[in-house]
């Protein structure tokens, strides 16, 4: 037995590959915005269960809290000195 070797050259041409990229960065950028606004949302959301159930003795931990977002990403802190004890306790509680 021996072995062929067949060098065959082919050239093909796909269409639209100019509108199927559009296409993708269009709808890339629609996704990126529909995930900045329900982060957005729930963002909003979590910064009114965290300022009530706050527990109010001085109101430095309820006034600390506050929300913000970046794109995709965001986060709810307080800026209260104690708000870490409150949130994960202490080795009292």
């Amino acid at each position: 037995l021996t072995a062929r070797w067949c060098r065959v050259a082919a050239r093909s041409r796909i269409e639209g590959l100019g509108k199927l990229d559009a296409a993708c960065k269009v709808r890339a950028a629609l996704m990126q915005a529909a995930a900045a606004a329900a982060v957005a949302l729930e963002v909003g959301a979590i910064e009114r269960d965290a300022i009530a159930e706050a527990p109010r003795d001085t109101g430095e931990l309820e006034s600390g809290i506050d929300g913000t977002t970046r794109g995709a990403s965001g986060e709810v802190r307080s800026t209260a000195r104690h708000a870490a004890f409150v949130e994960f306790g202490t080795s009292r509680t």
